[in-house]
């Protein structure tokens, strides 16, 4: 989302866009390869509107993960730069960072949303990089 808070750890994925939208250097928290389960803004309000439309009858479970895609650190910068041109981005892990982001799974299983209700992700990240920096600008 463009508006993640600053200091949210986890938000990194926003924050390279937000930085190169701007113009201004990047710095991860974490290394290059670190993995993450990301899911846009723009999903996750689709996937709740899903939700609430669907018949009760037609549920199996009262909590439903959803996920949208898995991308390294680096492939975020990497995406980033081809966006902004000149856009300079680098890491320095810090170890409470990692170990945060280390707790996490990087796919968050969906199965369950995907068949009581057809949820699918609309955003990539190639997707969700265009229409994250179109926000920004």
């Amino acid at each position: 989302s463009p508006f993640a808070p600053a200091t949210a750890v986890s938000a990194y994925a926003s924050h390279v866009f937000i930085s190169a939208a701007h113009s201004k250097p990047f710095t991860f928290p974490v290394a290059p390869t670190v993995t993450s389960s990301i899911i846009y803004v723009k999903d996750v309000i689709q996937g709740i509107l899903q939700l609430i439309n669907v018949p009760r009858e037609q549920l199996t479970r009262s909590v439903y993960n959803l996920h949208g895609f898995t991308a390294s650190t680096d492939s975020l910068g990497q995406v980033a730069a081809k966006k902004v041109p000149g856009f300079q981005y680098h890491f320095e892990p810090n170890l409470l960072s990692t170990m945060i982001l280390a707790a996490q799974p990087s796919v968050y299983i969906d199965a369950s949303a995907r068949k009581d209700w057809g949820w699918n992700p609309q955003f990539d990240l190639l997707k969700t990089a265009d229409d994250i920096m179109a926000s920004l600008r």
